[in-house]
Formats: structure tokens, sequence, C-alpha cells
């Protein structure tokens, strides 16, 4: 299945700002299933150092969240908001924005991790007073392109979304210049200066036949603030929760096209959840007691560096088996797959006699 989504080239071509009445576009699709869904409202957000302690409730509430009010069987349409008062459909909407800004963003700039801005050790300088800053950033390995993201969402059913919103996202994209990146010890710079730093708002809100639609504007540019991001510390996070989800659970492998999946069952959902087994082994050797005597910034620099590794040699791998109805696998490794009920039953039969 697919969703459609419109290119702006800025705020003035979506309609802000102009006078001028716009030619409707043609919009282009972005394609997604069910297990699409499900792995973007796992992995949105889990950037955030609150994800430190990922318990598998936080993560039942984050799928049940999206599959409440988003149909995945018929057409990704939005249901279920009419029965709910309006600051509970602004939380509603606030959450499709930023799952949908997630899986667009992996899919159509090849980004694995959208970095969360919001994190307390992130070193903001020459904010201008209250600085109010966008969502993610996030990094094409490949390319060495980066991308400031703003996401928005909204449960209102309409061909656009409201002004407001984009108008808030076009100042808070408007206030950085620039992100100094740390991976594996190094610092780059990423600013339009040097050519590697573009902005992006992706607005998501259902159309008037209650079908997901995406906006995608490329907004003016910026002003003096500069974040200081450390990579290496921010993808071990991104692992660490969703490794221990699996590690504390029954996992067992699954394999796809000769890639190995460590997966475990979530049955709220009937459907398995897991990561590449290379990648698994990587965070279970850096869990380790002998890694402990290195510096922790050591051990990041380290890790980041075999995770992309593994991935990039994987990548070309998992972007053959991306389109399937039965699963969906991201660039970063992550997998979401329909349950077999028999080889779940065989896990609960071993599971019982080990007791």
């Amino acid at each position: 299945m697919t969703i459609k989504y419109y290119k702006y080239k800025n705020a003035s071509d979506y309609g802000i700002k102009s006078k001028v009445a716009k030619k409707p576009k043609k919009p282009k699709n972005l394609i997604i299933n069910k297990f699409t869904l499900i792995k973007a409202s796992i992995t949105v957000g889990v950037t955030l150092k609150e994800y430190k302690d990922f318990q598998k409730e936080v993560l039942e509430w984050k799928v049940s969240n999206i599959l409440t009010f988003i149909d995945s069987n018929n057409l990704f349409t939005i249901k279920h908001v009419s029965s709910l008062e309006q600051s509970e459909k602004n939380v509603v909407g606030y959450f499709i924005g930023m799952v949908f800004a997630q899986i667009h963003m992996q899919q159509k700039y090849n980004i694995r991790y959208l970095l969360h801005l919001k994190r307390d050790d992130i070193e903001v300088i020459n904010a201008p007073g209250k600085s109010n800053s966008p969502d993610f950033w996030g990094l094409n390995h490949k390319s060495g392109e980066s991308y400031l993201v703003e996401a928005k969402g909204s449960t209102v059913c309409n061909s656009k979304l409201a002004t407001k919103p984009i108008k808030d996202a076009l100042c808070q994209l408007k206030s950085v210049n620039q992100i100094n990146y740390t991976y594996q010890g190094i610092v780059t710079s990423y600013s339009k200066m040097n050519s590697n730093l573009k902005k992006l708002i992706v607005a998501t809100h259902p159309d008037r036949d209650k079908k997901i639609i995406q906006h995608i504007i490329d907004p003016e540019e910026s002003a003096s603030t500069t974040f200081n991001v450390n990579g290496d510390k921010i993808i071990f996070d991104y692992y660490n929760c969703l490794f221990d989800l699996i590690y504390n659970e029954s996992f067992f492998v699954k394999k796809i096209k000769k890639i190995k999946f460590n997966v475990v069952y979530l049955a709220a959902f009937d459907c398995l959840v897991g990561l590449e087994d290379n990648i698994y082994e990587v965070i279970l050797r850096y869990k380790d007691e002998v890694f402990r005597v290195l510096a922790e910034e050591d051990i990041y620099e380290i890790f980041t560096a075999e995770i992309n590794n593994t991935l990039d040699n994987l990548e070309g791998r998992i972007i053959d088996i991306q389109n399937s109805n039965k699963f969906s696998v991201g660039i970063d490794g992550v997998i979401v797959l329909e349950n077999d009920q028999n080889e779940i039953q065989e896990i609960r039969n071993i599971n019982q006699k080990s007791i």
C-alpha cells in the first residue's frame, strides 16, 4: 500500500505568505504497510535519554497509540478521533506527525536515525533568548547530506495542514544555523555554508476522504543558533533500548533472504519485532564486562563505528527485501513482521519445558 505526499520548494509554494492561488501539486507515493507503521512508532524518539529504561509497556503504548487511530487495513485512514476532545486530538496528531516523519525520512532520504534534538546533553550555542528548536536532525551517511526536520501532525481532515502550525515550523527551523556532530570522536559541522544542511517540514494529516497524506516543505534560511550533538552517544542509546527489550524476552531467529534477525513476539499486536543479528551481537559484546574498563566515550566511538560498518555492508541487501506485505525492515536493521503461529507455539513449548 502507499500514502500520497506533496513536495514544495518553499513556504510560498505551499501557500504561506502568498496571495496567488497555487495550482495543485502532483502527488508522489510513499510505500507503507502495517508493519512499517508499527516499526516507526517503536523507533521514533528513542534517541531521547528518557528511553534509556525502555519498558515493554511503553513500547506497547506507542504502538497502540498509532494503531488505535490509523486504520492500516483500509488505505491508512484516520479513525476514532471523533470520540476525543480537543486536547486528546492534539496529542494524537502530534504522535502521527512524528511517526510518519520517521517513515518518510528513512525511506526517501536514507536517514538511518532521526536524532531527537530535545536532549538535555545537547549543547545549544548562540540561541537568541528562548530557543524553540525543531524536532529532529538526521544524516545520510552515504551522501554526507543532513536534514533538520520539524514534524507536524493533525487529525483534522482537509486538503492541507492549517497555516499556524506551518508558520510555527518555519520559525523552529529558521532558528538553527549549524549542527556540530561528533561521530567516531570527530566533529563535523553541518550548515548551509558547508552545503551539507537542509531543512524540511514534514506535515502529516488526513485528507477529506480521511486518508493520511503528507506535505514536504523546504523552508527559508536561518538564524545563528548552533547545536553540538554527540552522535556516538545518541546512536548507542538508540540501539541499547531496543536490545534490552529483545534480550529480556524469549527471542528466536528469523531468516529473510539469508539475513538473520533476532526477534520477539508482541502478543498485544500478534507480530514480531527485532534486530538484525550482527547488530544484536555488536551490542551484546559492548554489554560485556570487559568493555566496562574502557572510558565511556571510547565505547561509544567504537560501538558506532562497528554498527555503521555493519549497516554499510547490509544496506543493499536490506533495500532489496523492503517491499513486502508480510514485514517491514529499515535501513537501521530494525524489523517488524507478521507472526507465524506454529513458530510461536514451538517457542512457548520450549519455554514451558525449561520452567
